[in-house]
């Protein structure tokens, strides 16, 4: 299923180097519908810009819509995100 997810993440830098996310997002199917996530998730910056991080997500949608197969579920994930804030992720439900 095509989708598109927007939303803001905040990144709280540690002492020790570590980096606490948090977040939220709406994303939308292809025929429009709306659903949302929230996420959180802890990681490192490398020296290049570029986070890696492992969290979880808890997803929200209309059950009986296209959506309805991430309605109340958590997922468990882990990301890259470039310091240009382009990333990809992996997710186990």
């Amino acid at each position: 299923m095509n989708f598109s997810a927007i939303g803001t993440v905040l990144l709280i830098p540690r002492s020790d180097g570590v980096v606490d996310l948090s977040g939220h997002a709406v994303i939308t199917a292809g025929n429009g519908e709306k659903g949302n996530y929230t996420f959180y998730s802890i990681g490192r910056t490398g020296a290049d810009g570029t986070t890696r991080d492992n969290g979880a997500a808890f997803f929200h949608a209309n059950p009986s819509g296209k959506l309805g197969i991430v309605n109340n579920i958590v997922v468990v994930f882990k990301d890259k995100i470039d310091n240009a804030g382009n990333g990809t992720t992996i997710g186990w439900e």
